[in-house]
Parts: structure tokens; sequence; C-alpha cells
């Protein structure tokens, strides 16, 4: 049986996605929308960092194996073209991946040392984006 901790830790996680689902359904693509700063924060091996970052911006690519940035803040692999079923989707926590990978070169996914932590809740926020935009569409 369901305790009460466990039912507000899941109710608590279904709001966040839905805020972060119809936060970004407003704005389909960022490239076109004003520009819009946000501070965004990650941890890595060295600490807590916090920067400044503009939505979508283009950071480029490092090289051919280890990142594409040329969306940040987009889930995914930079500007990939979305399909009709899976609409693109943008979050915080993506951003916060983006940034953590970009800075310390990560590419093992969720066993990276540095951002595997980032990487999971980016995970986490596309996948359950992704299934809301499919269930209520």
């Amino acid at each position: 049986m369901l305790n009460l901790k466990k039912l507000f830790i899941y109710i608590s996680l279904f709001l966040s996605f839905m805020f972060t689902f119809l936060y970004f359904q407003k704005a389909k693509s960022f490239n076109t929308s004003p520009v819009r700063w946000t501070e965004v924060s990650y941890s890595d091996a060295l600490g807590f960092h916090k920067e400044h970052i503009v939505w979508g911006s283009d950071w480029g690519q490092f090289h051919k194996e280890h990142g594409d940035y040329s969306c940040m803040g987009r889930c995914g692999v930079g500007c990939y073209k979305s399909s009709d079923l899976i609409k693109e989707t943008w979050s915080y926590s993506c951003l916060a991946h983006d940034l953590c990978s970009y800075r310390n070169h990560s590419h093992y996914g969720p066993f990276d040392p540095n951002c595997g932590d980032e990487f999971v809740r980016a995970f986490l926020d596309n996948a359950f984006t992704i299934l809301i935009g499919i269930v209520f569409g």
C-alpha cells in the first residue's frame, strides 16, 4: 500500500512535469522568440556552479563524437528536426545538462562522474514531457 510520503512525492513529480510541459508548450522554438536569459546551476566534481545562459543559444560542437550544443536547453542532441509524434521539448533540466556537459566534455550519460545526475533529470523531464504530449496531445 502506498504511504502518504510516497504519494506526496509522486504528486510533486507529476506537477513539476506538468508545469514544465505547459510552460514550454507556449514556445515551440526559442530560436524565433525574444532572447531569454536564465540562471542555471549544476554540480560536478569541482563543486556547485551557477551561470547565466540564453535559451536556445548556439554554442557549437566540440567534435563529432562529443556533443552538439547548437540549441542550449533543448532536450536531445543539437537542433534535430522533431517528428510529428514526438515534439521538441525544452526544459531547465536539459539546459543544466547541456551546460554541465559542455563545460566538462561529458559523454557517459547517466554514468558520467560530473554530469550523470543532470543527465538523469534531463532524461526524466524529456520522457515525461513526451509522454504527456502523446497522451494529452
